[in-house]
This record gives C-alpha cells, sequence and structure tokens, in this order.
C-alpha cells in the first residue's frame, strides 16, 4: 500500500525541518549529503517497519488501543491528522540557521522527500532523542587515532524510524503514542502550526 505513494528507491530530493514549541513555526534546516543519506536511511527504515508488522493495513480507529505494531493508516483528509496534512502542505519553508539557539524549543523534527515522479512524503518525530544528547555536552567522547576525545561541538541524536508517514492521501502511523503528543502539540498551538 505505501509503496505505491512514493518511490523510496528513487528519491530526487530530501529536506529536513523542525517545528517548534513556542510559535508553532515549522522551519527547514540546512543539511549535508551525509545527513541527507541518513534520513532517506530512516524513511526506509520505517516503511520496512510498517511492511513487517503483521496482519493487513487497518483503517485508523481512535478509539482503539495500539500496544503492539500494525499496520494502520489513516486518510490525510482527516480532521483528526490535520496537524500532518498542514505539515504536508506547508509548502516551502525559511531556513532556520541557529538551530543550537533552538533547541530546547524543538517540538519534532521532519523530513521531506520527494521521488523522481516528484511524489512527496513527509516523515516526523517527536524529537526526545534528537534533542537528548545535547545535555551531554563535553560528555560525549570519539575515537581518533586510538585516542578517545571530548566532541565540544552541538551533537544531536537521529533516531531509527518516523512515527508517521505522511503521503499526498494517507498518515501512516508507526508510532501511535508520540503521533497523538504531535496531534497535541498542534491543538495546543491553536492549530497554527505553520511558518
Amino acid at each position: 500500500m505505501i509503496e505505491n505513494d512514493v518511490d523510496i528507491g528513487n528519491i530526487a530530493s530530501v529536506n529536513f525541518g523542525i517545528a517548534l514549541r513556542s510559535n508553532g513555526n515549522l522551519y527547514f534546516v540546512p543539511t549535508d549529503a551525509g545527513l541527507k543519506d541518513a534520513l532517506k536511511e530512516m524513511i526506509a527504515g520505517t516503511v520496512a517497519a510498517l511492511n513487517a508488522a503483521q496482519g493487513d493495513w487497518q483503517a485508523y480507529d481512535i478509539s482503539e488501543d495500539y500496544g503492539r505494531r500494525r499496520r494502520v493508516y489513516c486518510s490525510r483528509d482527516n480532521e483528526y491528522m490535520a496537524v500532518f496534512s498542514t505539515l504536508f502542505d506547508a509548502g516551502s519553508l525559511d531556513d532556520l540557521t541557529n538551530l543550537p539557539d533552538h533547541v530546547h524549543d524543538i517540538e519534532y523534527y521532519f523530513t521531506e522527500i520527494t521521488d523522481n515522479q516528484n511524489r512527496r512524503m513527509v516523515g516526523v518525530r517527536k524529537a526526545t532523542q534528537f534533542k537528548g544528547t545535547v545535555k551531554a555536552k563535553n560528555r560525549l567522547v570519539r575515537m581518533t587515532n586510538d585516542t578517545l576525545s571530548i566532541i565540544e561541538d552541538t551533537v544531536f541524536k537521529l533516531d531509527n524510524e518516523f512515527d508517521v508517514l505522511v503521503t499526498d492521501a494517507n498518515v501512516y502511523i508507526l508510532n501511535d503514542t508520540q503521533m497523538q503528543q504531535a496531534r497535541g502539540y498542534y491543538i495546543s498551538c491553536g492549530g497554527n502550526s505553520h511558518r
């Protein structure tokens, strides 16, 4: 089902963005080729996790308890999925070049991919682990020439998978709890999650 929405094997462009908690604004963040490759892997890993879930695709039911992973989707035009539909439709966003100044204000991060047929997919992830390593500044180390040394730069950590994937037609839900938290964030911002 999800494979018909975008060709993750032929990705033509990748954008990375964040949503700020304080004002609901969305921004793209400049990235290099290595990060773009990692984000492609995250998208592919999320699709693989959805496809590995047992059973057929099920329409999302707000009253259902999704304790274990299932193949769950919801139409993007469903009112309950408004935050993800708004994000998908956001289009061009301003760049945020001073990300370290906004670390503690990041609610979630997202990746927008476009395939070679101009079909788009947006992966969304609650920014818990992403921000977690910032607190470990001057406590993270790297091995260089058989010697451990402190990493003095601000470091972020990407997750292995996105919580949801949004396409033109559907929202595919991998992690229901995090999806509901992102949706709750949108409602607390008065539905103003845009740039």
